[in-house]
């Protein structure tokens, strides 16, 4: 038990592409959130147009 939890916390989890870079957990949860506040940011200048359109 030991052993196996030394080998999980030295190896490194991650998928590559082709040894020229490594997607981690924590890459793809930092890729996920970058997205999801841009498209905060665009649906809040979107519905800002909008109430500036119907004046």
């Amino acid at each position: 038990l030991k052993r196996f939890s030394e080998e999980v916390n030295a190896d490194c989890t991650a998928l590559s592409g082709m040894k020229f870079f490594y997607l981690t957990r924590s890459m793809v949860l930092s890729v996920a959130g970058t997205i999801l506040t841009y498209e905060l940011v665009l649906l809040q200048f979107n519905k800002k147009d909008l109430v500036n359109d119907c004046q």
